[in-house]
């Protein structure tokens, strides 16, 4: 599938490539394409950025692979190999690479691995403990705080962090989850609605309320009125300066005749030099992505001659590269 992509400018066209080319999960893209919007040239109604599309099948031979094991012997190698990998080896050589670990690093790091877990799993347990006292003092119901504890110890719990019992999914749009103590569905006249049953008041605002209280009274015995009025003076005075200077340089920024030269020819020479780049290239599509140009097999020889000198370099990196390993490396099919 080949995609012409746009953008505002050159580098926001290449955020949105970006954008369709990571892979967050190993060797799988983050977001996917329409192989038959693709086809009829349809991708711009899915997304504007996208210009225009084409697809170009073929079939790949099957002495180009590598196969898989086989045997018993090679199924329990590739398991023990891919033990601590979450998908298949890309290649032969992601595998060599495995089956090196596997069999000297692996197995006392396996051991140790076990130890380790154990004493995380303690301190995973013990944060669920002081994480959920806390959120209850908050003032949030906390999952059953023994079973998290236990789940935590063996790495079964679902919210690696969290130990809220409820969240804004649970309750009915435009109704609050804090001091939520309770979510029941009960039947009513007009169908099931959910009762939603709240604590009086949370911990944390029983402390704060103590601490209000006795920070006034200390306030109100200790510290004498024409201090108060000193202070409040102080920081209203300090807080009107900074404003008057803000505003003042702001002002000077915008009315400032040289600044708004400056800021006049730096727009016109980007401006200039976006518009050179983009004749250059082009002027370079036509040079080389030409319709006339198309072969129909791939010619390592006549591949397009990048612009600059450091694209050059790296381009004749890329192919001896990708040449060499496409004869060591030959690929696990899916």
């Amino acid at each position: 599938m080949v995609v012409a992509v746009r953008g505002k400018n050159e580098e926001d066209a290449k955020q949105r490539v970006q954008k369709y080319l990571s892979k967050e999960y190993r060797y799988q893209y983050d977001m996917s394409l329409s192989w038959e919007q693709a086809e009829h040239n349809d991708l711009q109604s899915r997304d504007w950025y996208l210009v225009a599309s084409t697809v170009e099948e073929f079939e790949v031979p099957e002495e180009l692979f590598a196969r898989k094991p086989e045997t018993k012997t090679s199924k329990l190698v590739w398991k023990w190999a891919n033990l601590w990998f979450d998908s298949d080896p890309i290649d032969e050589c992601d595998y060599r690479r495995r089956k090196i670990l596997a069999f000297t690093l692996q197995p006392p790091l396996m051991a140790i691995f076990q130890l380790l877990r154990r004493i995380v799993g303690i301190g995973y347990s013990l944060y669920i403990l002081l994480a959920s006292l806390a959120t209850l003092f908050v003032g949030y119901r906390p999952r059953p705080i023994f079973k998290e504890m236990w789940m935590a110890f063996k790495f079964d719990r679902y919210a690696e962090w969290g130990v809220r019992k409820y969240d804004h999914h649970d309750v009915p749009y435009g109704k609050s989850v804090y001091r939520l103590w309770s979510v029941e569905r009960v039947e009513g006249e007009h169908g099931y609605k959910d009762e939603l049953k709240y604590m009086p008041i949370a911990p944390i605002q029983i402390f704060l309320l103590a601490v209000s209280a006795a920070g006034v009274y200390l306030l109100v015995k200790f510290l004498p009125p024409d201090i108060w009025r000193i202070v409040l003076g102080i920081a209203a005075a300090v807080g009107f300066v900074a404003l008057v200077v803000y505003g003042f340089f702001k002002y000077l920024d915008k009315t400032s005749p040289e600044r708004k030269e400056k800021r006049r020819l730096e727009a016109e020479a980007a401006e200039k030099e976006r518009v050179t780049q983009q004749e250059l290239m082009r002027k370079w599509m036509l040079e080389n992505f030409d319709l006339s140009k198309k072969t129909n097999e791939v010619d390592l020889t006549r591949i397009p001659v990048p612009l600059d000198f450091q694209g050059k370099v790296v381009q004749k990196f890329r192919v001896n590269y990708w040449t060499l390993k496409a004869k060591i490396c030959k690929p696990f099919s899916k």
